[in-house]
């Protein structure tokens, strides 16, 4: 998804198509200009109670159009990708900003010691949902299997993680997460301005206004929570019904993820992550976090034992990562291939062992 900006605990769903009301959403930015201009960078809109979300406030994007970042945007949009500025200005002004949103980037789930951030994804509904996933779609994914190489156990992990198998619904129209996110996260506003212009992009090749689909805080969409630019480039037509569907069509979403892994380097039988024991002296040697890899080798010439698994090759490249208990006790694991794939659909070191622990406890069940 991908992603390395998304919110696992919102799967979106298609939503109603929102009304075209160019007139109305071009008076609104007149007298929001006439009544000062608009907000400039800087400066924030007042915020107002927002009838679609009880209990939540929100600012009008036509508050901000006048904004040096939103004309570049506009700009962009009509020069290089040829839409037409009324109607960029019609979407902009209908679409609403959530500091809300802000507040979610301020405390990402990543952030939390591995021992807390697993209990969010891992429970015993989640474990029974993935058990039946599997005995339902058991034809479905061996064919994704077929075609991708990603194991169906992985697929059900990652929609384990992402959405409980669908039953956890998105909470905000996409457009406006996008746009929230670039109003108020500076430091993200570069990739937010790119996923804006991507999801622009999507909604006009698969013959949406923006306000067709749902999405989490960050945008993510469908039930694999893909990122514009993600769906754009890797969701597929698993059914051949002619739609790339990530919202209800369990074909295209077991699909997509299958086709993303797969472009991203997965390799069929590898394994993710595989636990050892290391002495002091050798934690201190290659205990060295995800970024510095090296041929598995290393391990194997100073006595490291691995427990059987596929053979992955003694040139292989691995990483060593650890985390600490509850109990305060240090695990170590090796990575491998697969597991940095993983990383590829969300760059988090913390949610990829989780699919690593829901992928064990799937291949189990077989």
């Amino acid at each position: 998804m991908t992603a390395d900006i998304r919110k696992h605990s919102a799967a979106p769903r298609r939503a109603a198509r929102a009304p075209g009301v160019r007139l109305l959403a071009a008076l609104v930015l007149a007298i929001g200009c006439l009544g000062g201009g608009g907000a400039v960078q800087g400066q924030e809109p007042a915020a107002r109670p927002d009838p679609q979300h009880p209990g939540m406030e929100a600012m009008n994007v036509a508050d901000f159009l006048q904004r040096p970042d939103y004309q570049s945007l506009l700009n962009e949009l009509v020069t290089r990708h040829k839409f037409d500025r009324a109607q960029l200005e019609g979407w902009f002004g209908q679409s609403r900003v959530y500091r809300k949103v802000q507040d979610k980037f301020d405390s990402p789930a990543e952030a939390k010691p591995y021992a807390e951030y697993r209990n969010i994804f891992i429970s015993q509904r989640v474990k029974d949902l993935g058990r039946q996933y599997l005995e339902d779609h058991r034809e479905l994914l061996a064919e994704v299997h077929r075609r991708t190489g990603v194991e169906p156990t992985v697929v059900a992990a990652i929609m384990g993680i992402e959405t409980k198998f669908g039953n956890v619904r998105g909470g905000y129209r996409a457009f406006d997460a996008l746009n929230s996110a670039f109003a108020l996260h500076p430091t993200r506003q570069e990739f937010f301005r790119k996923e804006l212009i991507e999801y622009l992009l999507l909604c006009r090749e698969e013959g949406q206004d923006p306000f067709a689909y749902d999405g989490s805080y960050a945008g993510a969409l469908g039930m694999p929570q893909f990122m514009p630019s993600s769906f754009r480039r890797y969701a597929v037509d698993f059914d051949g019904d002619g739609q790339r569907d990530i919202w209800t069509s369990n074909a295209d979403v077991a699909g997509s993820i299958g086709n993303y892994l797969s472009r991203h380097g997965w390799r069929s039988g590898e394994p993710l992550a595989l636990e050892v024991e290391l002495s002091p002296e050798q934690a201190q040697r290659f205990n060295l976090g995800h970024k510095e890899r090296f041929p598995l080798q290393r391990l194997l010439s100073v006595g490291v034992t691995l427990p059987p698994f596929a053979p992955a090759g003694p040139t292989s490249s691995v990483a060593v990562v650890s985390y600490d208990e509850s109990d305060g006790r240090t695990r170590y694991f090796v990575l491998f291939n697969n597991f940095f794939s993983i990383m590829r659909y969300n760059v988090s070191v913390n949610y990829a062992m989780v699919a690593k622990e829901l992928d064990d406890f799937f291949e189990g069940l077989t």
